[in-house]
C-alpha cells in the first residue's frame, strides 16, 4: 500500500476502534418540520428529539429570509419548552427558478454578507440556536 492510504486506512481504523456506547449527550436525533407542517406541532411526539430542523427559508427580492406559511414563533416556544435545539434549514426542497435566480443573487460575492446578515437577524428574531 502507498503511504498515503496506508494512512487512510488506519484513521478508518482508528475511528471504528472509538467506544460505540455513546452518552446521552453526544448523542443526536435530529428532525425535519416543514413550514407547511408546524399546524401539526401539538400532535408530533417530540420525545427524544434534541433538534429539529425548521424547513425551509429563503431569501426575498429585498435579502430578507422568509419563511412562508408563518407560526415559527408558535412552532419555536413549543420546542423550546421541550428543551430542543431549533435550526433554520435554508434553501431545500423544489426550489423553484425564481428562488433559485434569487440565491445566486443574494450569494454573489457583492451580496453575499447582506444575506449572513439577514440570516444571522431571522435566526436571533426567533430565538433559533443555529442554521442548518
Amino acid at each position: 500500500m502507498k503511504q498515503p492510504v496506508r494512512l487512510l486506512f488506519l484513521f478508518i481504523l482508528l475511528l471504528s476502534l472509538r467506544n460505540p456506547a455513546l452518552s446521552q449527550e453526544e448523542f443526536r436525533m435530529i428532525g425535519y418540520l416543514p413550514y407547511y407542517r408546524f399546524n401539526l406541532i401539538d400532535s408530533i411526539n417530540l420525545e427524544g428529539l434534541t433538534h429539529v430542523c425548521l424547513a425551509f427559508a429563503y431569501p426575498d427580492e429585498h435579502g430578507i429570509i422568509r419563511m412562508e406559511g408563518g407560526g415559527v414563533s408558535t412552532v419555536v416556544k413549543k420546542l423550546k419548552q421541550h428543551n430542543i435545539r431549533i435550526l433554520l434549514s435554508l434553501a431545500g426542497g423544489g426550489m423553484s427558478s425564481y428562488r433559485s435566480r434569487l440565491w445566486s443573487f443574494w450569494m454573489s460575492p457583492s451580496q453575499r454578507f447582506r444575506l449572513i446578515q439577514s440570516i444571522i437577524s431571522y435566526v436571533r428574531q426567533h430565538d433559533m440556536d443555529g442554521v442548518d
